[in-house]
């Protein structure tokens, strides 16, 4: 198992994508921050990186299986190991690792972007509602990191099942945007069904 993490990390590594992924979550960040009033709600979802991070770690992990599909390397990795759970598991690893170093640094260049150009206008340790702005933060980036989770065990289920990269960029980003619409609408629908706070 560890042999096939690192040879995952290693052909990781040397992939484009990974790179291409976090500037673009940095630069989205940096737009959003820009051009967007900064209130408590966008600091509390980092400019936005609560929805980039799932975006990314989407194409990231589908992308991964696409060239080794496309390359026909997937059929040399599975004759080489024993187990086949190996290979996907580590794959599965490197990704959710990834997720794990784009929530990371979302909320270090937040609190970057913050500290830079908010000049103190939101405390971030103030209690404001029952908790605070840096808790919020924390909360959110974390619900990111747990919907990655998902995320790749889907990716990479779409795709074994299409092959198609692009088709599971756009499942992806249907699910990233119409998921969170598409739960307030149910909630608002039965409101008796889900507690109030």
């Amino acid at each position: 198992m560890l042999i096939s993490f690192k040879q995952e990390i290693y052909k990781f590594r040397h992939e484009n994508i990974a790179l291409y992924g976090l500037i673009i979550l940095m630069v989205t960040m940096t737009y959003n921050f820009f051009t967007n009033p900064i209130t408590r709600q966008s600091l509390g979802y980092g400019f936005g990186a609560n929805e980039l991070i799932t975006l990314i770690v989407i194409t990231v992990a589908s992308a991964i299986f696409s060239m080794e599909y496309k390359n026909n390397t997937i059929i040399m990795l599975e004759y080489k190991t024993s187990s086949k759970f190996q290979i996907y598991f580590s794959k599965f690893l490197v990704v959710l690792v990834y997720s794990f170093l784009l929530t990371v640094i979302a909320f270090l260049f937040t609190l970057i972007l913050s500290v830079i150009f908010n000049t103190g206008r939101y405390d971030w340790l103030a209690v404001h509602n029952g908790h605070t702005l840096l808790n919020g933060l924390l909360t959110n980036l974390a619900g990111a990191l747990i919907y990655s989770f998902f995320s790749i065990g889907l990716s990479f289920m779409l795709i074994m099942l299409v092959k198609n990269n692009a088709v599971v960029v756009c499942f992806g980003i249907v699910l990233a945007f119409f998921g969170a619409s598409f739960s307030k609408g149910l909630m608002q629908t039965f409101p008796h069904s889900f507690p109030k706070d």
